[in-house]
C-alpha cells in the first residue's frame, strides 16, 4: 500500500486493512526501525476540505503520516523478482 500511495495515514491503512490501528502501529513500529519505511509529521488544514466531515484525520492539527522508503523500494523490487 505504501509503495502504491506514496503516503500513508495509520488510520487509512487500518481502514483499508481492516486491521485494529494498534496492530498497524506494531508493524509500522517494525519497519520503521529497519529503515523500511520514515514517518513525517504534517500539519492538517482541515476546515477548507470538502471531505472533513467523513474524514477519519479531521480536526487533528498533526497527522503523522509514512512513506517508504529507498531500502524499502530495495527490498519490494527483490521480491518482485523472486
Amino acid at each position: 500500500m505504501l509503495n502504491e500511495e506514496k503516503i500513508v495515514d495509520v488510520y487509512v491503512i487500518s481502514r483499508r486493512l481492516r486491521i485494529p490501528i494498534e496492530e498497524i502501529e506494531s508493524l509500522l513500529g517494525l519497519l520503521l526501525s529497519h529503515g523500511y519505511i520514515e514517518q513525517k509529521e504534517v500539519t492538517a488544514s482541515c476546515y477548507k476540505c470538502p471531505l472533513r466531515r467523513s474524514c477519519p484525520i479531521a480536526g487533528r492539527s498533526t497527522i503523522r503520516v509514512y512513506t517508504i522508503t529507498s531500502k524499502g523500494r530495495n527490498l519490494l523490487e527483490k521480491g518482485s523478482r523472486s
